[in-house]
């Protein structure tokens, strides 16, 4: 009789509830898993049968397949076992002992079966070695970080005779004598060979081999060691990404990748980083793709229509994919940066590839892990800003400067002594401090159990972390939980599957560190008998009732930010469900047939609640009582985006070696279906400040509400060939044939094909002689992507209800009608639209030096993306909203990449070194016409120019004398926006003249000169892409102490100085300022960088120009970490309860050098906190 348990889970749970059944279903994978591993009591050699049936076949080829068909292990010399020698072998369910007697009958070789391990020599190499004077030799291996290794292999140099840890990483077996020598090793980790002498005990440490050869690298649908790399791909593994101290992981690929840039989102504990891999492909969507344990993440908002539509934009809300994610439960990140590699994702790949490989269980014994870390952090930066005297005087200053001008109604009387308005005696607030939560605590805890038995493994974590934001009503919490279980049935059946869950709860209410120091002086920022004790900045309900906005503080009133914070709330929730299933038959010898079925649910709530005790906060609320007469305590927003990912493939997989020739084949077949949901319901209508009580209702005429919804689908087939011959020259092709939704059914396939080659030189003859070259490949690739984000159903005229009309009368609004509803078409259909493609040419060299201590590789990439979606500007008359796109423009990027990892020790003294650079030259080759799009400050395309670039005047200097301005105006006139000639006096700056209007058609400025400044002579004043970023780190190591730290730094950018263009107005007659504002220039100061203070600005002094704009480049300690492991005799007096404890202190940011004078030349508005 068959049982079927069934779990019912509502749509919604209370938090308890949810927890509950998280740990429900954790203990349940730990129960299930402790059951299967005590299925392993049993001998493995005596339960395992297999059948052989090879004519005239060599030795390594049936132990090859003995190895395919068993967990059996064989460890031989070549020089002392003949495994070219041809055999017949024909059995059928025979044991291991069996098999290996028939295939070394007659032949001088005798075997040792010892677990899983069958150790091969000649006979009387086992005789001698049985008859010399035996010595017991036990000890425990463990990784860096000090968790036992299993399956590190233990041998005799010299011999063949050696053991295999075991789940816990210790090992036993008898030596010969004293001057032997023990090697261990590990894939992916560094040979060390230790003298026995008089030790009974060898406990080893294995480190990470940065230069191994049989490294497994995950290059999507399969992995490689990373000899047989042919394509570009950066990694790091689970040991770099622990020595990061941040909430996510891409704080660990900062600096330690080529060619991939991570930029981070500032100080936000809610930011989402930018990370762009060989530069920028288009100013649509650069993005690269996530893939997580095979699951390829989409969610709305982060495509083209958070581009496009700014309510899109905000609907994803903040929060970054990559802190969905435990650090802890990272195996590794690799990283496709080429076509070639990426070409079996197709059209999402265009932007490059990071695959995310979570852990999972190895060994027999189940290992329980605990790590914890706890931190402090702060920002440090300031500006020095005016005292209330200062602002007083200075502000007077200016007032006066130009008696022409009518001081603004807000200053009059606040800087009148003789005024009752008057503030210039009031004490001076420090808003820059008030903001700042200093030391903000960072807490992270992870549990993790893993294990196995023969055929299972399997890995369960829970994690929990809380991030306090460096400014105040600012954080992040995460509740994550995952499992991983893959289990052999049988031969020739495989099953698996993983689940993560992950809860995240924020606050942002977009803190600016900046905008903090243009507060004046006097504005105060605490009341005490103000109800949330936050000092209100207008005068607000008067005592007749009515309601006055006159600020407080005079022009200069800011919002006071920490008041509004507290009288509101704005919480981000979310849950997401990501994992797979699968099952993998095996129907004969080398092929592989695997079915997964993939899902990514991930829903997203904003809670948004205005008091209308706050408006007091904020002199541009109003009244907001009137609305509902004064009976509603404030306005509630709800708005839920339910994202569903659902993915469902088929791969098959042949895999096998014909003598030297090795071939690999993978053909996939995948179908994607994605729906994302959005709704939004408000009410003004509130009748409790509670936030359990706060319900969604009220009359039709306080609600507001509106939901939307999109989808799409995209089918792929996939086929690569990976071929070579003895592991010297290699040959892959790729080929994705992919459709999507988003194009007409006449354009909606596409295929993209890429190919890539590997000369493994160092294996030919004639470098045999280099004895320093232990490795050497050179590769080359070349491969097209697609890149599938365009606007939405654009082959087609979408009717639009955004319009509405008026008809009929209505007596409360005369004149103005009743407001219907209607619909219209906004856009033109463009039916031949089709993907942005991505063309990469990638020519590339790995080496591994000086006995395997120094690696090397180097790239050269050309990349080309054309047919880059632009809008059309069609004319008016057409009577079209939203313009057309097509398939227009083309961007290029070229690029070195080198990086190099030396390791070495002396002694117990163990040292590695690591460092690497990419560059990085983007340019613009082709837009709609030659039209240039300039969009302000820093988001201008034009051709010729780096993607994004800044743009403005140029500064000539500051009029020192009378004589100067006259010279000046008699050669040029200024007719740009707002400029006064009139007034222009010695101490304004004068710009220059660059440019001239266009004489010519389809050109859009000349490069003569004509005398005059206008909007002609904003020119190129610096890149926001950096010609090149680089990353450099050192770890040490010294018997129990271990210490590492990580350089980041970027070169060849600009930045617009943000910090200049807010506190360096010397014109102002509000905002607070620097105090280096006081050295403005007067008769008596000739200053050359500051220009005179005076009232409104009439020279334009601060247009947008090179004023503002800085060298971004920097070079930061973004890690350091000192930690001890406890001696092996604190475990020996615990009986070994526990393995391994390692304590450790650290720092991130510690310092940048840089010559950039604002706060952080990455964010300076959220600089990044030191750690």
């Amino acid at each position: 009789m068959k049982k079927k348990l069934k779990l019912i889970i509502p749509w919604r749970l209370s938090p308890g509830m949810k927890k509950t059944l998280l740990y429900m279903k954790l203990t349940f994978v730990i129960l299930f898993a402790a059951i299967l591993q005590t299925l392993a009591g049993v001998t493995y050699s005596q339960t395992t049968t297999l059948s052989l049936n090879l004519k005239r076949a060599q030795v390594q080829t049936v132990l090859q397949q003995i190895e395919d068909q068993t967990e059996f292990y064989f460890l031989y010399s070549s020089s002392r076992v003949d495994v070219d020698r041809t055999v017949d072998v024909e059995v059928n369910n025979a044991r291991i002992d069996d098999v290996l007697n028939v295939l070394f009958n007659g032949s001088d070789v005798s075997y040792k079966v010892d677990g899983r391990q069958i150790v091969l020599s000649k006979k009387d190499e086992f005789s001698n070695l049985e008859s010399q004077q035996q010595k017991s030799i036990s000890g425990k291996v463990t990784d860096a970080s000090g968790l036992p290794l299993p399956g590190v292999s233990v041998v005799i140099k010299g011999t063949t005779r050696g053991v295999i840890t075991g789940s816990d990483g210790k090992y036993s077996f008898s030596v010969p004598k004293e001057d032997a020598t023990l090697v261990f090793s590990f894939i992916g980790m560094k040979m060390q060979e230790i003298l026995v002498a008089n030790q009974s005990v060898i406990n080893v440490t294995m480190m990470e081999n940065v230069v191994g050869l049989d490294e497994v690298v995950a290059i999507g649908y399969g992995s490689r060691a990373k000899k047989d790399i042919t394509t570009a791909i950066s990694t790091i593994s689970t040991g770099e990404i622990s020595k990061s101290v941040g909430m996510s992981a891409e704080q660990s690929m900062q600096g330690r990748m080529t060619g991939v840039q991570v930029e981070s989102g500032g100080g936000n504990p809610m930011s989402r980083p930018t990370i762009r891999i060989r530069g920028v492909n288009t100013w649509g969507i650069s993005t690269p793709l996530y893939i997580i344990d095979g699951v390829p993440v989409t969610e709305f908002g982060a495509g083209i229509e958070g581009q496009e539509d700014a309510r899109a934009k905000d609907i994803r809300g903040p929060l970054n994919i990559m802190a969905m994610i435990d650090p802890n439960d990272i195996e590794s990140i690799s990283v496709l940066k080429d076509a070639s590699a990426a070409a079996i994702y197709g059209v999402r790949a265009a932007n490059g590839v990071i695959l995310i490989t979570t852990k999972k269980g190895r060994g027999d014994k189940p290992v329980v892990e605990f790590s914890t870390r706890f931190g402090v952090q702060n920002i440090t930066q300031k500006t020095d800003v005016m005292n209330t005297q200062q602002y007083t005087n200075f502000i007077s200053g200016v007032l006066a400067s130009d008696p022409t001008i009518a001081i603004d109604p807000q200053n009059v009387g606040r800087f009148d002594p003789t005024s009752s308005r008057y503030l210039g005696n009031s004490p001076t607030y420090d808003w820059q401090d008030a903001i700042k939560n200093k030391n903000a605590l960072s807490k992270d805890y992870s549990v993790r159990v893993s294990g196995g038995t023969a055929k299972t493994d399997y890995f369960v974590s829970v994690g929990s972390t809380n991030n306090e934001g460096a400014f105040k009503y600012n954080y992040l919490d995460r509740l994550s939980g995952s499992f991983k279980i893959n289990t052999q049935v049988n031969n020739w059946l495989k099953v698996g599957g993983t689940y993560r869950i992950t809860s995240a709860k924020g606050q942002d209410n977009n803190p600016d560190i900046v905008q903090s120091g243009n507060f004046p002086a006097w504005q105060k920022i605490y009341d005490t008998n103000n109800y949330f004790g936050y000092a209100p900045v207008v005068e607000g309900r008067q005592a007749d009732g009515t309601y006055s906005a006159e600020t407080l503080y005079g022009k200069g009133t800011r919002v006071n930010m920490l008041g509004k914070s507290a009288a509101n709330d704005n919480l981000y929730k979310s849950m997401r469900n990501m994992g797979n299933i699968y099952i993998e038959f095996q129907p004969i010898k080398h092929l592989k047939i695997k079915g997964q079925m993939s899902m990514d649910i991930y829903d997203f709530t904003r809670f948004q609640f205005e008091d209308n005790e706050g408006s007091v906060f904020d002199y541009t609320a109003g009244d907001v009582y009137a609305p509902t007469g004064g009976n509603s305590v404030g306005r509630y927003e709800e708005r839920d985006v339910f994202n569903n990912n659902y993915i469902n493939e088929i791969t098959v997989n042949y895999n096998n070696t014909f003598g030297k020739h090795n071939f690999d084949l993978v053909l996939n077949g995948s179908d994607q279906q994605y729906d994302s949901k959005y709704k939004t319901a408000s009410t003004q209508w509130m009748q409790s400040r509670l936030p359990y009580m706060r319900r969604l209702g009220g009359e039709s005429k306080y609600l507001g509400l509106g939901t939307d919804m999109t989808n799409s689908a995209l089918e792929g087939l996939m086929g690569r060939v990976s071929y070579n011959y003895n592991s010297v020259y290699y040959f892959d092709v790729t080929v994705r044939h992919d459709g999507s939704t988003r194009f007409a059914p006449e354009n909606r396939w596409g295929t993209f094909p890429s190919a890539s080659v590997a000369w493994r030189i160092s294996q030919e003859s004639f470098m045999k002689n280099l004895s320093f070259i232990d490795d050497m490949k050179l590769r080359a690739g070349y491969g097209q992507l697609g890149n599938q984000e365009v606007r939405n159903m654009a082959y087609l005229s979408p009717i639009d209800n955004r319009p509405g009309f008026a008809w009929g009368v209505d007596p409360t609004r005369i004149g103005m009608g009743n407001k219907y509803p209607a619909a219209a078409v906004y856009s033109l259909p463009n039916p031949i639209l089709q993907w942005e493609k991505t063309s990469t040419v990638n020519i590339g060299l790995d080496g591994v030096l000086l006995d395997n201590k120094l690696s090397i590789t180097a790239d050269y990439f050309n990349k080309l993306t054309d047919g880059i979606l632009q809008t059309i500007t069609l004319p008016l008359s057409v009577g079209l909203i939203d313009m057309p796109v097509a398939n227009i423009a083309s961007v290029r990027n070229t690029g070195l990449e080198f990086s190099m990892n030396y390791n070495n020790n002396i002694g117990e003294f163990k040292y590695a070194i690591g460092a690497n650079i990419s560059t990085v030259k983007n340019t613009v080759e082709k837009t709609s016409n030659g039209i240039p799009l300039l969009n302000g400050q820093s988001a201008n395309i034009e051709e010729g120019y780096s993607m994004n670039y800044i743009r403005g005047y140029k500064a000539g200097g500051i009029f020192q004398s009378q004589a100067e301005v006259d010279a000046w105006k008699a050669k040029y006139t200024d007719n740009s926006d707002g400029y006064q000639s009139a007034k222009v006096a010695p101490g304004d700056y004068y710009f220059l003249d660059q440019r001239s209007a266009p004489t010519k058609a389809g050109t859009f400025y000349k490069d003569s000169l004509d005398n005059k400044i206008d909007n002609y002579d904003q020119v190129y004043l610096g890149k926001t892409i950096p010609g090149y970023y680089y990353g450099f780190n050192l770890n040490l190591e010294y018997n129990n102490l271990d210490f590492s730290c990580q350089f980041t730094g970027v070169g060849d950018v600009q930045r617009v100085n943000n910090v200049k263009l807010a506190l360096y107005n010397v014109s102002t007659t509000g905002g607070n300022q620097s105090v280096d504002v006081l050295n403005a220039w007067t008769p008596t100061n000739l200053s050359t960088t500051l220009p005179r203070a005076i009232n409104g600005d009439p020279a334009q002094n601060y247009r947008f120009s090179d004023r503002f704009v800085e060298s971004g480049a920097y070079l930061r300690l973004s890690n350091v970490q000192l930690g001890y492991s406890l001696p092996k005799q604190v475990y020996n007096f615990m009986r070994n309860s526990v393995s391994n404890c390692r304590i450790y202190a650290g720092a991130s940011n510690l310092y940048t050098f840089t010559n950039y004078t604002g706060y952080d030349p990455e964010n300076d508005f959220y600089p990044t906190p030191k750690t």
